[in-house]
């Protein structure tokens, strides 16, 4: 069979261009030709199994639902270099402060929190603010900190307090001699449900957004929702319907719901953060703590390039 004469003439009679998915079988050199030879045939694909043909199809049908899309407001087109709200570096790390100043640029809704030089610094931030709080190790050589016994919750006092700047002290010099410590965070205290939001840039379709169960169970769970930014306050809303934890975000076993108003306003303004920042390659926001009052970013960490 000459297939890619056969292709041709059912293209003449295409007009809507539907794609055409071909599973090749018999001699593997003649069908390996004929597939190099519909290589360069706009909207035809060629396959190896029936079950990537239809992969590939689903993946076509959802671009296309993609791009027909209804725009997502004013997050289209990125803003000019000089109108952007925050300078950022052409590449390198961004954790702690240096993060936080982009989200702050931005409006995101961020706990409480002072990064503490030493001691008196800790105890004066957490007088303020309120126990309980948390303490946590900000360094660039310690982006995994959970694991090395960087974050401490439940500080309920003072006297505790002190003890354990000390103890993360001693352990981050003890771990990493020769890294550098840009201070002890020192945040008010959240309890609710944690998720993980952040995007990813592809090379070839942009900022990826993605929205997930968070916390020190991202990697177990593995229940994350994508979409292509830009993305709107609706979009945002699916993606978080889409999640096996949505059951849990809306109220389960009696308990109330969160605010998935203030979550989807998360996700759109991190969509917004990566359209106009393009040297924004990685972005996490974990966890995002969210409570039926609100949500709070809780950790940042950003990576900057070409």
């Amino acid at each position: 069979l000459d297939i890619p004469a056969t292709v041709r003439k059912i293209q003449r009679h295409n007009p809507e261009h539907k794609p055409l998915a071909i599973v090749f079988y018999g001699d593997e050199a003649a069908m390996a030709a004929q597939a190099r030879e519909l290589a360069g045939d706009p909207g035809v694909a060629c396959f190896d199994t029936m079950d990537e043909a239809i992969m590939g199809l689903a993946a076509t049908w959802g671009y296309r639902q993609f791009l027909d899309r209804p725009a997502p407001g004013d997050f289209t087109l990125p803003q000019p270099a000089a109108s952007r709200p925050v300078r950022l570096p052409s590449e390198g790390l961004l954790v702690g402060e240096e993060a936080f100043a982009a989200l702050k640029a931005y409006d995101f809704p961020l706990v409480p929190g002072v990064l503490a030089a030493d001691e008196a610094g800790a105890a004066a931030a957490a007088a303020e603010m309120g126990y309980p709080v948390v303490l946590k190790i900000i360094s660039a050589a310690w982006l995994h900190k959970s694991d090395w016994g960087g974050v401490l919750l439940n500080v309920a006092n003072e006297a505790k307090l002190r003890q354990a700047f000390k103890d993360m002290l001693a352990r981050f010099r003890h771990r990493t001699p020769d890294g550098v410590l840009d201070g002890i965070l020192v945040q008010k205290q959240v309890k609710g449900v944690e998720l993980l939001c952040g995007l990813k840039r592809d090379p070839q379709f942009g900022p990826v957004l993605v929205a997930g169960a968070g916390g020190i169970y991202t990697e177990v769970l593995q229940d994350v929702a994508r979409a292509l930014a830009p993305v709107s306050l609706e979009q945002a809303g699916r993606m978080l319907q889409a999640l096996k934890i949505s059951p849990i975000l809306k109220g389960a076993r009696g308990r109330k719901g969160v605010n998935l108003a203030a979550l989807a306003d998360t996700l759109v303004k991190l969509s917004r953060l990566a359209t106009d920042y393009p040297r924004i390659r990685e972005l996490d926001l974990n966890p995002v703590v969210a409570t039926p009052e609100a949500c709070w970013c809780v950790d940042c960490r950003i990576v900057l390039g070409e």
